[in-house]
Parts: structure tokens; C-alpha cells; sequence
């Protein structure tokens, strides 16, 4: 994963997509928490958990 200028993280690739959202089945409570841990905002980090679950379950089909 690489870091923009505003320190925020940025997923390249569908596999950092679907990364992001198994961290955050795994290992987070909350969509802020995680959201905070990657520097998004929480309505960035919804929808990376929208495409990335999308990403998964099509993933293991």
C-alpha cells in the first residue's frame, strides 16, 4: 500500500481492496477505528468496505 501526500492510504489494486476489508472483518469494531488506522474519512472507509466485500464474495465463487 502506498501513502498520499495527506498521509492517507491508497489502494492500488482490487487485492489491497479486498485486503482492507478482511483487516477490518478481523480485526476492527468499528468503521471509525478503522477508518482512523488507515487516515480516511468514514464515509471513504464505507465504501472501501462496500467495493472490498463485492471484491471478496466475488472472489470465492
Amino acid at each position: 500500500m502506498k501513502f498520499n501526500n495527506n498521509g492517507e492510504t491508497v489502494l492500488e489494486t482490487d487485492q489491497e481492496t479486498i485486503d482492507a476489508f478482511l483487516d477490518y472483518t478481523n480485526n476492527f469494531l468499528t468503521v471509525w477505528a478503522f477508518a482512523d488506522h488507515y487516515g480516511w474519512t468514514d464515509e471513504n472507509a464505507k465504501q472501501i468496505l462496500i467495493d472490498g466485500k463485492q471484491l471478496h464474495e466475488g472472489s470465492i465463487q
